[in-house]
């Protein structure tokens, strides 16, 4: 065995080589608890890929080595005291961005005098109120407006839900939520930080999994609500969203769902949607794009769980030249990746066991979620990026 000064993960830190006897899950929380016996929680112990072994172990893939740190160093750090008011002002911003697609997704219920008045920069230093709005339904107007603002901060918060659920079952500790204002979908989702170390892989999957899959079941339980309240012949049609049928053109899953189910109407100019169903929209879009297999997405948290840092490289890449080229997401693809390539690129560094594969039907899960992700996130061809981005405010994609 030899012992070496190194690290992969911060400087002040010793690694053990040399060869586990033995399945490392079952032989590594054993040494950990040796560790914690003889120096109490002093230092921690991480199980890391060997650096400088080029082959690979036959029956476990990469060589294995031990890691330890001074547990002051190798815990997430806690966030300074303004990092609160930042999580405060981006709540504020992001139920603003909201309430702008709310309006934005109704501005087509706007009588066409009104939309022309806005349509001039002069009109916003006149003293002559807008046209056209003693005759609309102004509160119809204001009940789908906020109807959309809510569902999508709701659709939000039980994403968040999810992540919070599945780590108190572990007993990982997060962070506060950051969330990201986006004026085309009210929200690109929200950054949450580990303050704990998961065990191993299995951990992180698990609390990465949950926030997209309760938030992604929500979106399209409202999604399909909003269809069957739409299709209900009592339902008053000035409670409905007027979208222009080219937005079905934005997502290959999404787009196609609501053809099949909208049958005829879907050839109209425009299409009739409830605002559930435009929330749900948005909330399955926000959904695939955090599920994008890239750093520290929930996604890029599932592909290193399930298949290791490599799988992950590979992924990023392509994910990487999909929102370079607006392949994935449309009008959204710029400002997502840029927030991804500046914020989220690095994997998630806050796990104890980083070899140990993860269990059960994980794998499988992590392939069909980021099959998901792209049947929401493809268009169905490159007119529908022009027309989602040309639209009034780029509503949906």
């Amino acid at each position: 065995m030899v012992v070496r000064r190194e690290s992969p993960r911060l400087e002040r830190s010793v690694v053990f080589r040399g060869n586990l006897r033995g399945k490392r899950e079952k032989l590594f929380p054993d040494i950990v608890s040796r560790f914690r016996e003889l120096f109490g929680d002093k230092y921690t112990v991480f199980l890391i890929e060997d650096m400088e072994r080029e082959a690979v172990d036959s029956d476990q893939g990469p060589w294995a080595a031990i890691q330890v740190m001074p547990t002051a160093s190798a815990v997430p750090q806690e966030m300074p005291s303004w990092a609160m008011l930042l999580v405060g002002a981006l709540v504020l911003f992001t139920i603003g961005t909201s309430l702008q697609l709310g309006l934005v997704a109704n501005i087509g219920r706007l009588p066409k005098e009104t939309v022309e008045w806005l349509a001039h920069p002069e009109a916003s230093n006149s003293d002559v109120p807008p046209l056209g709005l003693d005759s609309m339904d102004t509160f119809a107007f204001s009940l789908s407006t906020l109807s959309i603002t809510s569902a999508v901060l709701l659709l939000q918060g039980t994403h968040e839900l999810g992540h919070r659920l599945a780590a108190s079952f572990r007993n990982v500790r997060l962070g506060p939520s950051f969330l990201l204002p986006n004026t085309q979908l009210g929200t690109f989702g929200s950054v949450t930080p580990l303050k704990s170390l998961a065990q191993n892989r299995t951990e992180l999957w698990d609390v990465a999994f949950a926030g997209p899959a309760l938030g992604g079941l929500a979106s399209m339980a409202a999604l399909i609500a909003g269809l069957l309240l739409a299709s209900d012949p009592g339902m008053d049609h000035q409670l409905l969203v007027p979208v222009p049928s080219g937005l079905l053109q934005g997502s290959v899953g999404v787009g196609s769902l609501l053809k099949l189910i909208l049958g005829q109407q879907a050839a109209q100019p425009e299409v009739l949607l409830h605002p559930l169903t435009v929330a749900g929209w948005c909330g399955l879009t926000t959904t695939a794009l955090n599920l994008l297999p890239v750093g520290q997405l929930d996604g890029g948290r599932l592909m290193l769980s399930a298949y290791g840092p490599r799988a992950l490289n590979i992924t990023s890449l392509f994910t990487y030249v999909g929102l370079a080229f607006g392949i994935l997401g449309s009008s959204l693809a710029l400002p997502f990746g840029l927030f991804v390539l500046i914020c989220q690129r690095d994997p998630e560094p806050n796990v104890q066991d980083t070899l140990s594969p993860t269990t059960g039907g994980r794998k499988v899960a992590t392939g069909v979620m980021a099959a998901l992700a792209l049947l929401i996130l493809l268009p169905f061809g490159p007119a529908a990026s022009d027309m989602a981005s040309n639209s009034p405010g780029g509503m949906l994609m």
